[in-house]
């Protein structure tokens, strides 16, 4: 393409561009007023004829008033205002440092903006409380339709770190006050009588509805040891 034809078509697309921005004096943001997608960034904008399709308005500024954009590169915003193209409020970025930006300007998908959440920002606040006033996990997983370790990570703050409720630093409670527990104290020293008294452990372990594993655990000591004094 002979280079007057080409300046002459990257001034009708500035011209055009600017067609679509309102300058902002207080921030100095070039504020996109055409279509924006739902994350508040510009929508796509043809750099030269419509045929050749288009990207994002901040990325068309960055190639008419900066230059070229590397393969692999992204368009990233300084001023963290999405509709901004000011090419002056925008920079280059890897992949790894368009995620750390988002992630630090609170732009990532967390909690309920998960597209695969099950759970609610309300809801999780209520299984912490339930955790904290002594429930147990298996109850409010049934009662929720999670998992019994879903349970466990909301309430020790592995998963919807963001959300409200009473976090569960580490269960070391003993008997009937761990909450993780399937037996109680009483089941326990149940299994430890009739197997004492002769019974088979699968027999046992089948009546309270755990495994033999378990039950031999139980009689070892290995777990539910008997209570510490106070």
């Amino acid at each position: 393409m002979p280079k007057g034809v080409y300046l002459r078509r990257v001034r009708g697309t500035m011209e055009r561009f600017m067609n679509f921005v309102s300058p902002e004096p207080n921030s100095g943001c070039w504020l996109w007023i055409g279509a924006r997608t739902r994350q508040g960034y510009g929508a796509r904008f043809s750099f030269g004829r419509k045929v050749e399709g288009g990207e994002e308005p901040h990325r068309v500024a960055w190639r008419l008033f900066v230059g070229t954009i590397p393969l692999g590169r992204h368009v990233l915003h300084r001023c963290d205002v999405p509709p901004c193209v000011n090419p002056a409020h925008l920079f280059l970025g890897d992949n790894a440092e368009n995620m750390r930006d988002m992630w630090a300007k609170g732009r990532g998908a967390h909690g309920e903006r998960q597209g695969g959440a099950r759970l609610t920002a309300v809801a999780v606040e209520c299984i912490r409380r339930r955790v904290a006033a002594g429930e147990r996990y298996d109850a409010i997983a049934s009662d929720y339709r999670v998992t019994r370790p879903g349970v466990c990570g909301i309430a020790r703050g592995q998963t919807w770190r963001r959300a409200g409720g009473p976090i569960v630093t580490a269960d070391r409670r003993y008997g009937d006050l761990n909450v993780t527990r399937k037996i109680s104290e009483v089941q326990v020293e149940q299994i430890r009588q009739r197997v004492t008294a002769g019974e088979r452990r699968c027999d046992v372990a089948a009546a309270f509805g755990v495994s033999r594993p378990l039950v031999t655990l139980i009689m070892q000591g290995k777990i539910w040891k008997r209570p510490r004094p106070a």
